[in-house]
Order: C-alpha cells, then sequence, then structure tokens
C-alpha cells in the first residue's frame, strides 16, 4: 500500500466519480445558461427554456397517466365544473386533477376512521 499514494487515491476516486455520474453531470452542464465568475459571467449559448418548453407537454402527459382512475376523472369534471378557471397551459389540468386525487384520499381517510376508528 504504501506505492499507492494519495495524489493517486483522488485521482481514481475523481475519475470513478465522473464514471458513475456522467449523464446527470452531462445534463447539468447542458442546462447551465450562464456561470459567475470573479472577473465577470460567462454566458453560455444554450437557452433552458427551448428545452424546457418542449419537454413539458410530454412530462405533464405522463403525469396525468399517474392519475387515470374513473372516479378521479368524475371528481375532476366537477372540480372543473365548479370553477371558473382563464386558458392556460398544461399546469391547471394537472393541478386539478391532483386535487381530485387529494380529496378523494381524504374522503377514503374519512370513511376509514369513522369505520375503524383508529
Amino acid at each position: 500500500m504504501a506505492w499507492i499514494t494519495w495524489p493517486a487515491v483522488v485521482v481514481i476516486l475523481v475519475l470513478f466519480f465522473l464514471v458513475l455520474f456522467r449523464k446527470p453531470i452531462a445534463r447539468f452542464i447542458d442546462r447551465t445558461r450562464q456561470v459567475k465568475v470573479p472577473g465577470g459571467k460567462l454566458i453560455t449559448g444554450a437557452s433552458g427554456q427551448e428545452t424546457a418548453v418542449e419537454a413539458k407537454p410530454k412530462e405533464a402527459e405522463d403525469l396525468m397517466k399517474v392519475f387515470d382512475n374513473r372516479l378521479v376523472l368524475v371528481r375532476e369534471a366537477e372540480i372543473k365544473r365548479h370553477l371558473i378557471i382563464p386558458p392556460g397551459p398544461q399546469r391547471e389540468d394537472f393541478l386539478i386533477r391532483a386535487s381530485a386525487v387529494v380529496s378523494l384520499a381524504l374522503a377514503f381517510e374519512k370513511v376509514y376512521w369513522r369505520i375503524y376508528g383508529s
């Protein structure tokens, strides 16, 4: 073990870390728009909003599929009927769906509490 010095161990650990977390580090670098350094600011050519706008509809659809349930859809329709929602992006649909899920979970919790009392 005497032949392994501390700089060699550090280099090996850094290389292992970089190989292990290569994809998250690459995504982080791709999303970076500006870097502040003591001499000023470095602004990269990457625009984070262009990629975010393209990715949101797919992500929103995937999130909506998580809550697919007939009872949730009925509650969602009731919420939409009672609220006046101005036109907007898909975030409103997701928030309504999430609200329906939360209210149903609360209703089921109340029923459980009344039946079992614990």
